[in-house]
């Protein structure tokens, strides 16, 4: 087991509490201090401890013992994922729900896998997607986001309603996952790791589309090609890409 969980996990019993008490992991304070904000409005839910990264959590939540853990994948230490089966492995009466921008099939699996009950993608739907993603969990379901179109990533879930693409963009559902890890900033070289391919083909993969559309950026290729809902998610800038792939992607390796 990671080091990180060498933490001696708490077996003192305590009473069933009338409301739902949650942690939040997630290392941009904003969107923590948002979505405390959203759940306290919530009768039922509140927010009882807050942590920035893996190694804050694994302080905070033995010390709290929470009913529901909510964290994202990225994180700066940690993934999000190994995380997760730290805790469970550690406190298996702790659920936890996955809040994440990635909508990857074998991220999405290994999360399920690693203990997690619920997966929804961050700015895929409102506020109530959000409580009823809790409920569901909270009430010993297993919870996938409707968005995400990898079917088998859950097994045992109704098969998910597929992800609108791109109205014009005929891309296949790589490329698309591709430009989405991009916008969200993940280096090239972790992104050819979710998909699993080399870096060299996610190269070529990029400025094949680029051509295709006449793009001399990658900022232009997303901007283009992600329907505006995503790209309001994504923590990018306009000119953030403003080098050609093959240099962007050489630098990286």
């Amino acid at each position: 087991m990671d080091q990180l969980a060498a933490i001696v996990p708490a077996t003192s019993a305590r009473p069933a509490p009338s409301f739902t008490r949650i942690v939040l992991v997630d290392d941009h304070t904003i969107l923590r201090a948002g979505l405390r904000l959203l759940l306290h409005q919530q009768p039922g839910l509140v927010v009882v401890g807050e942590a920035a990264n893996a190694r804050e959590a694994l302080e905070v939540i033995p010390c709290i013992l929470p009913d529901l853990v909510i964290m994202d994948v990225q994180m700066p230490d940690l993934d999000g994922i190994s995380l997760a089966r730290n805790v469970t492995a550690a406190w298996p009466q702790v659920k936890i729900l996955i809040l994440s921008g990635f909508a990857n099939k074998t991220m999405i699996k290994d999360a399920f896998k690693a203990g997690v009950s619920g997966y929804l993608l961050k700015g895929g739907g409102s506020i109530t997607e959000v409580f009823k993603a809790i409920g569901e969990v909270m009430g010993g379901n297993r919870f996938l986001d409707v968005a995400l179109q990898d079917v088998g990533a859950a097994p045992g879930l109704p098969t998910p309603i597929a992800e609108p693409q791109p109205e014009e963009f005929a891309g296949s559902p790589e490329d698309v996952q591709m430009l989405k890890m991009l916008a969200e900033g993940m280096p090239p070289r972790l992104v050819a790791q979710r998909l699993e391919v080399s870096l060299r083909i996610l190269k070529n993969r990029q400025q094949r589309l680029m051509e295709k559309w006449g793009c001399d950026t990658l900022n232009d290729l997303i901007s283009r090609t992600l329907r505006p809902e995503i790209l309001e998610q994504a923590p990018w800038r306009p000119g953030r890409f403003r080098r050609l792939p093959g240099t962007a992607l050489n630098q990286a390796a």
